[in-house]
């Protein structure tokens, strides 16, 4: 009888968590290897979870606390870039009325820390300063060697290590050798985006999430619904895409102030107002792309390790956590039927992961494309579109309810964990 079943997750991060939260859920072994010295630090901008999303979270047990730490945001208002008001709806609450979930809006901060303690019984599992060297696969299983020195031996890897993986990367180089031909697919970086977050900015109302469009830039900002924090992020088209991954530094963050200073961000709230009111700040690129090879052997790929994609829409780890619901319900299933799988039937599932999650990622991905490009007013039908055909044709509430029935409703759950589902106006799919 081989060694029992252990899966090694490579990142700390969001979706790293989430997995194994999941495979906690599913008394499946595992180690979550993060490079970093903690695991919960500041980073990284304000993650929109829809409601599939907070589908899952009520399966673990989490979504209570999600909630308690939510900006609680209900409406939705959208200025162009000179303050002038184009709408303002109770978009969050139709959403919770098409689906029966709210919309829970928490600063990655807070998301990686509730996905943090949800783990506190298997802390243990979770290693940090453990930078990976090299991975070796072998029939049995995989041991992966880190920068120390210490080995951690697995039967499987899942790379959740993020826009730049470094699994990816090993897992690309043995394949080649194994003879499969691997197509890199580029990172293309058409915008970049100043995310944030902040001390509540005076007389503005609470709980609203505001949009700009203008030309070359859009932005996104709210205040909590207590009042004690604000969120923002702002997307600026570069003046020519790139492949090479650069570092913005204090200065880069301060020019954008500069440059944009005179858009406007709320009603009578400009960029130039916000920087007073900024607690901590980042500035990044929003590459996209999607890896062509998401598994080789007994290494699979997960969340932005296999796709990245803009922030605009909100959709990146939402779309991260529904490929680890596939991916851990196929584990869970394997392993059920073998406690010990071999190589084939573990390919079998990785294959059957693939096949189903890369049509459905890339189809929210070029989602997120299309809309980056529209509030951006990347060319005169794209400001024709959002500005004037989507409010026109559909408004704010028929587009929740396509885009409810198109892709929210088609959310998955955990097989193996009991669950009733709360439910709106419209069913859900699976």
């Amino acid at each position: 009888m081989g060694n029992p079943f252990r899966v090694i997750i490579v990142g700390a991060g969001p979706t790293g968590l989430a997995v194994g939260n999941m495979l906690a859920a599913a008394h499946v072994d595992f180690v979550i290897l993060e490079q970093h010295k903690q695991v919960v630090t500041d980073s990284g901008a304000c993650i929109m979870l829809w409601p599939h999303t907070a589908r899952i979270l009520d399966q673990l047990g989490l979504l209570e606390a999600a909630r308690r730490s939510s900006l609680g945001l209900h409406s939705k208002g959208t200025i162009d870039a000179s303050g002038r008001q184009l709408s303002h709806d109770p978009t969050f609450d139709w959403i919770r009325e098409n689906h029966g979930y709210p919309v829970v809006h928490l600063p990655r901060t807070q998301l990686t820390e509730l996905l943090f303690n949800g783990l506190e019984k298997h802390w243990p599992n979770i290693k940090t300063s453990s930078s990976i060297s090299t991975i070796d696969v072998d029939e049995d299983g995989v041991s992966v060697t880190l920068s120390n020195g210490d080995v951690e031996k697995g039967s499987i890897i899942i790379g959740c290590d993020g826009v730049h993986s470094q699994v990816r990367k090993i897992m690309n180089n043995i394949a080649s050798i194994d003879g499969v031909p691997v197509e890199e697919s580029p990172q293309v970086t058409t915008f970049q985006c100043l995310f944030g977050t902040g001390l509540p900015v005076p007389n503005l109302e609470q709980g609203v999430f505001w949009e700009s469009h203008g030309s070359g830039i859009a932005t996104q900002f709210g205040v909590s619904g207590s009042g004690s924090l604000s969120a923002f992020s702002l997307f600026r088209r570069l003046d020519k895409p790139v492949e090479e991954n650069r570092a913005y530094n204090t200065e880069d963050v301060a020019q954008f102030f500069e440059s944009s200073g005179e858009v406007f961000i709320a009603p009578e709230l400009q960029i130039k107002d916000l920087q007073k009111y900024c607690k901590w700040t980042r500035l990044a690129g929003q590459p996209e792309g999607c890896a062509k090879l998401w598994h080789h052997g007994r290494i699979v790929l997960c969340g932005e390790s296999a796709v990245q994609m803009t922030s605009v829409a909100g959709m990146g780890f939402n779309v991260a956590l529904q490929s680890a619901v596939f991916l851990v319900n196929r584990i869970y299933e394997t392993i059920q039927a073998n406690p010990n799988p071999g190589i084939e039937a573990i390919t079998k599932a990785f294959s059957e992961y693939q096949l189903t999650r890369e049509p459905e990622t890339m189809a929210t991905k070029d989602m997120s494309a299309t809309y980056v490009r529209a509030v951006t007013w990347s060319s005169f039908i794209e400001k024709l579109v959002i500005e004037y055909l989507v409010p026109w044709v559909w408004g704010e509430k028929g587009m929740m309810k396509k885009l409810g029935v198109e892709m929210i409703s088609q959310g998955r759950k955990l097989s193996f964990i009991p669950y009733d589902d709360e439910c709106g106006t419209i069913p859900w799919a699976k």
